[in-house]
């Protein structure tokens, strides 16, 4: 993916001033990302007007966000292991506010990186992934799928989840001369606006689990043949020539 194209403080709270934030009403990171997207429609239309992507729009918001953080810790990535770390706490909570209720058992290997804090040895985040083969049944073939990243409330917007997430790519990237190109997710709602901020584009489906909570199935490339693969995919759908222009693709 493109870098992105920083904007300036004066022109992001311009932005937000047109949209009508308010922050006595607004109080903190997370609601002003909520406050962002609920206005997706108007932000595009004020976006068009000053000729910002709005996925530069989006990583300016979430950078926002991550200054006023509210707390800090000095964290180490480490690969998981049953017998060093326990995140049943983490995955219950996971499942509790992203998926709504109990997750549906899965026939995944995953492969997973927890973030660890020096001080205390408390678990504050971790990352779930596995290698998939669908080369049979699906038009990507072989990917990376992204099945959890959690990370605690009083935590987050301080880079962990960033931090989780680019330790995923250094360890898929690995697997490039296998095949495997592009990381799949199904993201829910409430984290859109964080993997706009990380390069993911929207592939058009989505779909609401049974406790009606919902996603959307987004993509990402990892090297020039994964922007490939998505190319072919975004034009099918009909969606290249925006997504292009919001990330640099």
């Amino acid at each position: 993916m493109g870098e992105f194209n920083a904007i300036s403080d004066n022109i992001g709270k311009e932005v937000l001033d047109r949209l009508g934030y308010n922050s006595d009403v607004v109080s903190n990171s997370d609601e002003l990302l909520d406050f962002v997207w609920e206005r997706k429609e108007s932000l595009e239309s004020i976006l068009a007007e000053q000729d910002i992507a709005l996925q530069d729009f989006t990583a300016w918001v979430y950078g926002c966000s991550q200054e006023n953080g509210t707390k800090q810790a000095n964290i180490e990535i480490s690969e998981y292991n049953v017998r060093d770390h326990d995140i049943a706490s983490l995955q219950t909570a996971f499942d509790a506010e992203v998926v709504g209720g109990e997750k549906e058992q899965t026939d995944l290997d995953p492969i997973r990186y927890v973030a660890v804090d020096n001080e205390t040895g408390e678990i504050l985040g971790y990352i779930s992934f596995a290698f998939c083969d669908k080369s049979e049944e699906n038009r990507i073939g072989k990917f990376v799928y992204l099945d959890e990243l959690y990370v605690r409330p009083e935590y987050r917007k301080t880079d962990i989840g960033t931090k989780l997430h680019d330790t995923m790519i250094n360890h898929a990237k690995a697997w490039s001369d296998e095949g495997f190109h592009c990381i799949l997710t199904d993201a829910f709602s409430d984290a859109y606006s964080f993997f706009d901020s990380l390069g993911y584009a929207d592939i058009g489906n989505s779909w609401s689990n049974a406790y009606g909570h919902k996603f959307y199935e987004r993509i990402k490339s990892l090297d020039a043949q994964g922007r490939s693969i998505l190319s072919e995919i975004l034009q099918e759908e009909d969606m290249s020539e925006e997504y292009s222009e919001a990330s640099g693709f």
